[in-house]
């Protein structure tokens, strides 16, 4: 796997758990507001 896909995976992979706030609850939730 070359390094291009690598990051690619990773910043997918960041994206999904920001998005998680079951997996991150310190993120903003949808409303926008910090939990």
């Amino acid at each position: 796997m070359s390094f291009g896909d690598f990051l690619l995976r990773f910043l997918v992979s960041v994206g999904d758990f920001l998005r998680n706030p079951s997996l991150n609850p310190s993120v903003v939730d949808a409303n926008g507001t910090s939990i």
